[in-house]
């Protein structure tokens, strides 16, 4: 059984490593050049300093590195669509048996209905566990300069280092495989599981993420100087909102400050700006998830997706072994 999951398996999970290979063929070269250049403009040891330090010192060349090397930066963002891909390649095999109904002729030979469940399913979601391990590897060694600048609380970065990467590729077969159980027809339930996997991952990512803890709250003067706030937001903090507040703490929106300040003759100015917001004592909030909860984080989401795909899984399950047997 498992020489014949293996033969049925392996075209896709070929091309899967093929993918893989060639994607990290990219990020090895470039990871190789982004952490030669890391080291020589001297950021590698410049934010082990004060955060003033860090502020005076190691911004302009942070600066000068993201200028050189944020093109890639956001070209790798795409790569958030990469585990549903690997998805679909993996799990196509068991949506054509769906398809087409040759798993019932299997069934009537010594393979009982559990064991070719078990073993099909559980191939297919062990070498889902394998990718996405080797994927996140790969991410969180590109991704180190650019997160040991700007931390790894910001949403692309999150995304691609810690335990998340392997939940988002076990969600994604997951979603392909009760896609296929449920529709039998392959191209509908790749295109089905691509259509729910984008707005599941963006409702958690913006919707959900930002509340997994209370977030810290820092107040600050017009001018930069910190006002009644218990800690200040740090370089590698995630800032989830921010805006003004008047001296009896309440809110104000864009509407309230244009209101309060309105612009001269029609036309924004900054300068008149800053120091009508400075004049009536307005105060700057901003809204942050602390660095050091990154791992919690991590676990809560990553627990998320894990019960996710636990359910998809049980669903197929009891998709094949009672509306298709």
């Amino acid at each position: 059984m498992i020489w014949l999951t293996w033969r049925l398996h392996r075209t896709e999970t070929l091309l899967g490593t093929a993918l893989l290979t060639i994607i990290g063929l990219f990020l090895t070269i470039t990871g190789l050049r982004m952490t030669s250049a890391y080291r020589e403009m001297g950021i590698a040891s410049c934010f082990t300093g004060t955060q003033a330090d860090t502020v005076f010192t190691c911004l302009p060349l942070s600066s000068a590195f993201f200028n050189r090397f944020g093109q890639l930066d956001s070209m790798v963002a795409w790569l958030n669509f990469l585990p549903v891909v690997l998805a679909m390649l993996l799990a196509t095999p068991l949506l054509n048996e769906f398809e087409h109904g040759s798993f019932r002729m299997t069934w009537t030979q010594s393979i009982t209905r559990a064991r070719w469940v078990a073993y099909r399913i559980g191939a297919v979601m062990v070498m889902a566990l394998l990718l996405g391990l080797l994927w996140r590897t790969v991410m969180t060694w590109w991704m180190g300069p650019f997160s040991a600048q700007r931390g790894r609380m910001e949403a692309d970065y999150f995304s691609f280092q810690g335990t998340v990467p392997i939940a988002y590729m076990l969600v994604s077969v997951a979603l392909v495989l009760a896609a296929g159980a449920i529709l039998r027809r392959t191209i509908p339930a790749l295109a089905a599981a691509l259509v729910v996997y984008l707005p599941l991952r963006l409702g958690i990512e913006f919707k959900l993420r930002p509340h997994y803890r209370e977030p810290l709250t820092a107040i600050e003067l017009a001018d930069g100087v910190r006002a009644g706030s218990t800690t200040g937001v740090g370089l590698h903090d995630w800032v989830v909102t921010s805006g003004w507040v008047d001296q009896l703490g309440n809110r104000l929106t864009e509407t309230d400050i244009l209101r309060l300040c309105p612009p001269d003759g029609g036309a924004p100015n900054p300068a008149g700006l800053d120091a009508c917001i400075r004049a009536r004592g307005l105060l700057r909030y901003e809204e942050y998830q602390p660095a050091d909860r990154f791992w919690q984080f991590q676990l809560i989401e990553t627990a998320i997706y894990l019960s996710l795909a636990a359910g998809l899984i049980a669903l197929t399950v009891w998709w094949i072994t009672r509306k298709l047997a």
